[in-house]
């Protein structure tokens, strides 16, 4: 930095500086997230959901008109046990990629995903917007409204069009989820997910999707291979049941 050009111009430098702080108040360069606890049981029995797939992302949007998805901050995945529990660890403090540092997380923090076939597919269950969350600004630590709660789930017709309906999202979201940057080797921290969405899309029969996630990713494999995520028909293969 030329320090003279600093002196003659101590305004240019105030604003500057008046600048980044304000980019800072707006934005955080750095985001973490809390641990999240919760339980997952029957609606209407009330007992407990075991070997459900659950899978939460925090996600980055902006853009100009701001809901645009930028990618993913952070991807874990995890399973029920015999009581219904669920565990995501804490994480952070992440530095937010410099080529995004204008996108924030909104209210996706996290989104969380269950899938467990025979159950309704009832899209993401995500925090409720706050007053700084609309106007851009959400904490740096994220705290998921989930955590300590009891999720309740329906029982489905895997047969119906709500459920395969409801798969087939399941299955496009889980295909764009993935790939994203800043980390396009994302679809790796989620393979269970992948895997048993993909086994009851093939259960089900493809003609009424458009294909499932692991289609997705091993029709991509020479890119992903290339991008250096490794082949996803050797990692997949090891969670195949």
């Amino acid at each position: 930095m030329n320090l003279s050009v600093l002196r003659r111009h101590p305004k240019v430098t105030a604003l500057a500086l008046f600048a980044a702080l304000l980019l800072y108040a707006l934005w955080p360069l750095t985001y973490s997230a809390d641990a999240i606890d919760a339980r997952l049981v029957d609606e209407e029995t009330n007992e407990p959901i075991k070997g459900a797939i659950v899978l939460a992302h925090w996600e980055l949007v902006g853009g100009l008109e701001g809901g645009h998805v930028q990618g993913q901050m952070m991807v874990m995945e995890t399973e029920t046990d015999a009581n219904g529990y669920f565990h995501f660890p804490a994480w952070g403090p992440k530095l937010i990629p410099l080529s995004m540092q204008l996108a924030d997380l909104g209210f996706r923090d996290p989104a969380i995903i269950i899938f467990k076939p025979g159950y309704q597919i009832g899209g993401e269950l995500s925090n409720d917007k706050t007053s700084k969350q609309l106007l851009k600004k959400g904490p740096s630590r994220r705290v998921s409204q989930w955590d300590g709660k009891t999720i309740t789930v329906r029982r489905a017709d895997r047969h119906s069009k709500t459920y395969r309906d409801g798969l087939g999202w399941l299955s496009d979201n889980l295909s764009r989820i993935g790939d994203y940057p800043p980390d396009p080797c994302a679809w790796r921290k989620m393979p269970r997910m992948i895997m048993a969405t993909s086994a009851e899309v093939e259960q089900l029969g493809k003609d009424f999707l458009l294909g499932s996630p692991y289609d997705h990713y091993v029709g991509n494999e020479e890119h992903i291979i290339e991008i250096g995520c490794g082949s996803p028909t050797q990692f997949l293969e090891g969670y195949k049941k």
